[in-house]
């Protein structure tokens, strides 16, 4: 009987044992990794101070009804948060209260991040359910004792044999309780009598036992929600024997579902990366021996769709009843899906390292104010941090000095007072760009949210410089610009590499010449020019003579200085407007534009500067301390159309190149021979014609000029060149050659000279004192600027009748300066002198300066009198001009009148003067003067 009482007595202390120490333990465990999860959700709140988020998390512990009251502090420990539960009864067991037991548990649970302390967190939680439920096992099971232990004493006697077997029984299903945990076993009911009712009532203790794992199992579902809701996933390892537990969002976080993931120690180990398996096992082994404060890891783990997921996994050792640590049976902890963390750190050292690139950048907020710069601003502007940071980023903008251009710059922004801003503004800006550059760049980032683009900025030290400006606004979700990000780049040497590199591909590196391709190109345009301006261009093909010689016997070294001297005398002989290139070696082509339309003039004009290059390549040459003479071929060619192609014509300037080294070099020669023979011709007349007026080779003839009664009413001077073996040279040869080389000017003089001296000669007889003379005033001698002085001299020195000198002038010459023509014409009349407009109607003269010019006569051009009766709409001309010099109280006179028909003609429509081989032909002053005598006598 003893034995029984006693084993049933040891069995009473080893189960209430068990309950007292499972059901602190387990509370003290629940309770550590609430407040696990409960801290590391608290970090950013505390770490901002955030109360309110923290007063959320701190409601959320209400989901475990056994808490009562929790409390957040910071690191001085001032209160941030707390929370009371009201409706969790606190009131012991009545039985509790006469034992030496705890009534709630308590626990404290430090927070902190990265080994820096944020707060604490205090949760206190009520035992009464646990109290309740224990004693209430407690009891049942004493009364069971008790009621087994009467019953065993009434019926020990009688009934020994038949209560040992199932005594025996139950002591062996309690003993497979207690070592498994299986609370599921029931004893098997042998018979209705106390035994059995024992049998009962032991099944029954082991249901409030499952009743209790139900409810431990109840708590852990709602920490897995509380887990949830942090969105961390809880594994549980019993280290042991290596049991371990996965929550669904453990599963899930990796791409499984509940099911799909075993609770197996391999599955971890199989998904974590194995670079870092091993490290991460040290980890936990160094925290589980009590090496490491705490086991936090981070590491990668295999995604069910084979990426990667960023984990960090924190674990803590679960705890005894007393809360302390006993020797580690279970560890605890949660994982956390890091990745996007991870990206956006990866992105912001990425953004760290281009912000600290090589390109200057600058980030401002949407009033305009800078709110970073990096290292390369500095570098590249002259300006540090300190000097801009809260400024304003126009000095990187250039334009006006006005001050509504920075204003525009920010559509929003608060700007500086206008004279402030005015003052920074022209202080810093470039004045390269003007107020529509900006308005188009910061409209274009309005529109599109960014521009880049070349700009001219200005350093701290005044510099110019170009820069290449990207600016990028960035946008919050709700697509409202936050700031500005500016980059710059100095292209200062990029923009300097471009143009050596252009000036390298168009420029002959040694003598800075045009090369070949540039003169290529400005050929075309040159032969474009041509066609549509009618005026001929040239190329000259410059090669020098024996230069192979001179590198051979002085070197290479001075034959490049010879050749860049030569370049500098080539570009001496020219006009600004003409090109010198060099071809390569020796080579140089001398290209000339806007000639003459006449291909003999223009071939005047080219051979002129062609002998004043040879004469200029002749001169000695200065190198090598030494005096070197060298002379040049030259070919020539003319072209006056896009029709021939650039290389066809430098080819032809070739030929005639090797045409002049043929003829003996230090020479030049046109491709066309007919050409060079009109050139050469050309230049003897020009030779001849220098010599002519102090050869006394000019002659004056004169042509009559008739009224409507054919009687002789003056004559026209005319030039003529006697010249002593070509005989007379016509003045359509000789007259723009006078023009080209200004020998005009001192021939119209004497012509002048000559007709007054015959008007002088005619006043004293009364048959020709009436007479006047007609002199052509060319557009070079009218234009001097003391030709008025040189008629009223002339006037003086020749005393003679003003009147009866009359000036014929071209419509071209009239319109070619037409305020200068009016004034000196006005001046001229004055003194007397009366004019005639040349060739009128052939020209472009304007009615309205027609009508301000003192003329007293218009010429009808002889190509309209000669198409009289021909042509239909020269007759109406005729018939015009007539009409309206009567209209202006002008004389009219017809030249060119070859025929009775014509006279009469332009007798009927008013025409009262006439002149031309019906009437005479040019002659001498002695036929001229035999003529008024005959016609004087009759």
């Amino acid at each position: 009987m003893a034995t029984l009482v006693l084993s049933a007595l040891l069995f009473y202390v080893i189960n209430a044992t068990l309950l007292i120490r499972n059901g602190i333990s387990d509370a003290h465990n629940h309770l550590h990794l609430l407040a696990d999860v409960a801290g590391h959700n608290l970090e950013a709140p505390l770490s901002f101070n955030d109360s309110k988020s923290a007063q959320e998390v701190l409601m959320s512990l209400r989901a475990n009804t056994e808490i009562t009251h929790s409390v957040l502090s910071d690191t001085n420990g001032h209160i941030v948060a707390q929370d009371q539960q009201y409706g969790v009864s606190s009131k012991p067991h009545w039985l509790a209260q006469w034992l030496p037991v705890q009534q709630s548990i308590s626990i404290t649970h430090a927070i902190s991040t990265d080994n820096k302390m944020l707060g604490a967190l205090t949760i206190q939680a009520s035992l009464a359910n646990v109290w309740q439920a224990l004693i209430t096992q407690l009891l049942q099971i004493a009364l069971i004792i008790l009621a087994a232990l009467g019953m065993g004493i009434y019926l020990a006697h009688r009934l020994s044999i038949l209560i040992i077997n199932p005594i025996q029984q139950i002591t062996s299903t309690a003993r497979k309780i207690t070592r498994g945990g299986d609370y599921s076993l029931q004893v098997e009911k042998l018979a209705d009598d106390e035994v059995g009712e024992l049998a009962e009532e032991f099944n029954f203790m082991l249901a409030e036992i499952s009743q209790r794992d139900q409810a431990l199992q109840a708590s852990r579902e709602r920490l897995d929600f509380a887990l949830q809701g942090s969105n961390d996933g809880l594994w549980d390892r019993n280290l042991e024997n290596n049991a371990i537990y996965f929550s669904p969002r453990w599963k899930s976080m990796l791409g499984y579902d509940d099911h799909e993931l075993p609770n197996q120690l391999e599955t971890w180990t199989r998904l974590i990366d194995p670079e870092v398996r091993e490290n991460v096992q040290l980890q936990i082994n160094d925290y589980i021996q009590g090496n490491a404060p705490k086991y936090e890891a981070e590491f990668r783990m295999r995604h069910k769709d084979g990426s990667w997921v960023d984990i960090l996994a924190r674990g803590k050792i679960a705890v005894d009843a007393n809360g302390l640590m006993s020797s580690p049976r279970r560890l605890v902890g949660t994982h956390m899906d890091i990745s996007e963390r991870k990206r956006n750190e990866q992105e912001l050292r990425i953004a760290a390292t281009a912000f600290d690139a090589q390109e200057g950048m600058f980030v401002t907020g949407v009033n305009g104010l800078i709110l970073r710069v990096n290292q390369a601003f500095t570098e590249i502007t002259g300006y540090s941090a300190n000097e801009v940071v809260g400024q304003t980023p126009h000095m990187l903008f250039s334009g006006t000095n006005d001050a509504a251009i920075y204003a525009s710059m920010y559509k929003h922004n608060v700007v500086p007072a206008a004279d402030e801003a005015q003052n920074q503004v022209c202080h810093l800006l470039s004045g390269r760009h003007d107020a529509s550059f900006y308005a188009a760049l910061f409209a274009n980032i309005t529109r599109d949210g960014g521009w880049k683009g070349e700009i001219s900025s200005r350093r701290k030290n005044g510099e110019i410089y170009p820069e290449w400006l990207t600016i990028t606004a960035v946008r919050s979700a709700d697509n409202v610009a936050t700031h500005y990000v500016g980059m710059h780049t100095d292209i200062t040497k990029r923009k300097a590499a471009e143009d050596e590199i252009k000036h390298l591909a168009f420029f002959d590196a040694l003598t800075q010449l045009p090369n070949r391709r540039l003169l290529i190109d400005r050929l075309q345009q040159a032969l474009v020019s041509s066609a549509r301006s009618k005026r001929l261009g040239a190329l000259l093909f410059v090669d020098l003579d024996n230069f192979k010689t001179l590198n051979d016997t002085l070197g290479h070294d001075s034959g490049d200085l010879l050749l860049k001297q030569v370049a500098e005398r080539l570009t001496s002989c020219v006009r600004e407007g003409d090109t010198v290139a060099r071809l390569g070696g020796d080579e140089f082509v001398v290209m000339l534009e806007n000639l003459s339309e006449l291909p003999i003039d223009a071939g005047a004009q080219t051979e002129a500067i062609g002998e004043k290059i040879l004469a200029s390549l002749n001169l000695p040459y200065h190198f090598a301390s030494r005096e070197h003479r060298s002379t040049a071929s030259i070919g020539i060619t003319l072209f006056n159309n896009h029709e021939t192609t650039q290389e066809e014509l430098l080819k032809r300037a070739d030929i005639a190149m090797y045409k002049a080294k043929e003829s003996g070099r230090n020479t030049l020669r046109f491709f066309d021979p007919k050409m060079q023979t009109a050139v050469t011709a050309r230049a003897n007349l020009e030779w001849d014609l220098r010599r002519a007026l102090e050869k006394n080779q000019f002659t004056v003839y004169f042509q009559l000029q008739v009224n409507q009664y054919q009687q002789i009413i003056g004559a026209e001077a005319l030039l003529r060149w006697l010249h002593p073996e070509r005989g007379m040279v016509s003045p359509l040869e000789f007259i723009p050659l006078a023009e080209d080389t200004r020998q005009i000017l001192p021939i119209g003089q004497w012509v002048l000279e000559i007709a007054c001296d015959l008007i002088k000669t005619w006043e004293n007889n009364p048959a020709t004192q009436h007479l006047q003379i007609a002199v052509n005033v060319s557009a070079r001698q009218f234009h001097q600027s003391d030709f008025v002085n040189q008629v009223r001299q002339l006037l003086q020195d020749k005393a003679i009748r003003p009147d009866r000198l009359k000036l014929e002038l071209t419509e071209s010459l009239v319109m070619d300066d037409i305020n200068d023509t009016i004034t000196k014409m006005h001046a001229i009349r004055e003194l007397g002198v009366l004019f005639s407009m040349d060739d009128f109607g052939t020209g472009y003269s304007s009615l309205a300066y027609l009508s301000q010019l003192p003329l007293n006569q218009l010429k009808i051009d002889q190509s309209f009198v000669r198409n009289i009766g021909v042509k239909s709409s020269d007759s109406v001309i005729v018939q015009t001009i007539i009409g309206m010099a009567n209209n202006l109280g002008m004389q009219v006179i017809a030249e060119g009148v070859e025929t009775e028909e014509q006279r009469i003609f332009l007798e009927e429509l008013g025409c009262s003067a006439y002149q031309g081989y019906l009437f005479g032909k040019p002659v001498p002053v002695a036929e001229f003067e035999k003529l008024l005598g005959i016609s004087a006598a009759s």
